[in-house]
């Protein structure tokens, strides 16, 4: 399969947190606000059905719903579905392949932590007809045994 995004300037941004490498005064992890910049690309590939695939990783923020605090990844994926279906097509129920390439958790309160993601995964199969993809180093699924 051959992948060739349009990098030029992002069709969307969808705005999160992530933890800095910096301390606040109170030695707090420093909290950055950011801006997740979506590209349109276009892929090749004969034996597949797709209209469209999404592809992303390094998914390393939080976002805030009402007043707690979701993996960017569990918030992600509606807000993808509702722009293609609303922005990029008028194909009706388009099929839309996902590959996940890890790195998809995050604490505000210590940088480089690792955690458990079968959230974020579940949430992209509820809204895209299938997920691949690989678990990054900070990803857990399920909790870690201990010996």
């Amino acid at each position: 399969m051959k992948i060739e995004i349009n990098e030029i300037k992002p069709i969307e941004k969808f705005s999160y947190l992530e933890v800095g490498n910096q301390q606040s005064k109170n030695g707090n992890p420093l909290i950055i606000s950011r801006e997740l910049p979506i590209y349109t690309g276009e892929f090749e590939n004969e034996k597949t059905n797709l209209d469209f695939l999404v592809v992303c990783s390094d998914l390393q923020g939080v976002v805030k719903v009402d007043s707690e605090h979701k993996l960017l990844g569990e918030e992600l994926p509606e807000f993808i579905k509702l722009l293609i279906e609303v922005e990029l097509t008028e194909i009706e129920n388009p099929r839309i392949g996902v590959v996940i390439c890890g790195d998809l958790y995050t604490s505000l309160e210590k940088r480089g932590a690792s955690g458990d993601v079968r959230v974020v995964w579940r949430k992209f199969k509820d809204q895209f007809d299938w997920v691949v993809g690989v678990a990054g180093n900070h990803d857990r699924f399920g909790m870690r045994l201990k010996h």
